[in-house]
């Protein structure tokens, strides 16, 4: 006899506003970054349109900032630190209430 077993996950997606999305940063400490929150909320909004899920079809990059897979596979931390990236930081971020 043959089982099936079917695990379902849900993922908290979340797809900001502009101005939403900006006060979040501004609250994980972005706007502090060298005064960049501009920059930085432009820049979601073309990658990802501000969703959390994003995922781009053509390559394997991820979430709302497009991090490429090929910077987080093994040995992952010595690519990351090539390019001065930091991803914890991006873990961190949450959405304020």
């Amino acid at each position: 006899m043959r089982s099936f077993l079917l695990f379902l996950t849900t993922a908290n997606a979340k797809i900001f506003e502009r101005c939403g999305w900006a006060c979040t940063l501004r609250a994980n400490g972005i706007d502090g970054y060298y005064g960049v929150l501009a920059d930085w909320v432009c820049l979601t909004q073309w990658e990802s349109n501000y969703n959390t899920m994003a995922k781009n079809t053509n390559r394997t990059d991820f979430g709302i900032f497009q991090i490429n897979s090929y910077l987080c596979d093994a040995p992952w931390r010595r690519r990351l630190e090539d390019h001065d990236i930091h991803p914890q930081s991006y873990h961190q971020l949450r959405p304020q209430p």
